[in-house]
């Protein structure tokens, strides 16, 4: 009776075990874990995962080659804005080389212009003593028509 009561205890034991360690996890538990309905489950989430993630994955690409494309797109614009700079800068140079150019000719005409002026004011006070000694030259010429009058006047009296 001792052997009869000693398997069922041990029976029990090991019952219980199997028992304890029933999951709906089909890799873990033991002999009596085994669900075929719990497998199916775990199967059809790990493969909505994996959908889920296939689908994530392309997103990620197009998301990727858009990001590219757009890179792609901005460097291009970039060159050309460069370029534009460069011919920008290139043409501001050439406008400062005007400019400085420009100055040193409207100084050399503006020095061109004094001494026009210089000239003129020179010529007109030349012009202004001739004027004044033609005056003059007029008034020695009445004064000596006039002293000729006289002398001839008195030598005919």
């Amino acid at each position: 009776m001792k052997i009869v009561y000693i398997i069922m205890l041990l029976s029990a034991f090991m019952l219980s075990l199997g028992c304890q360690t029933t999951t709906t996890d089909p890799r873990k538990g033991g002999l009596f874990s085994y669900n075929p309905e719990a497998y199916e489950k775990r199967l059809d989430d790990r493969r909505r995962i994996k959908t889920d993630l296939e689908r994530q994955n392309v997103e990620i690409q197009q998301e990727s080659r858009k990001r590219e494309s757009d890179y792609s797109t901005k460097q291009a614009e970039q060159d050309i804005i460069a370029k534009q700079v460069a011919s920008l800068d290139e043409e501001l140079d050439n406008v400062k080389k005007s400019i400085a150019d420009i100055t040193v000719r409207t100084d050399l005409q503006k020095h061109a212009k004094w001494k026009i002026n210089l000239k003129l004011k020179n010529l007109q006070n030349k012009l202004g003593d001739n004027e004044r000694k033609e005056h003059d030259l007029k008034e020695l010429k009445k004064e000596l028509d006039n002293l000729l009058e006289e002398a001839e006047a008195l030598s005919n009296l």
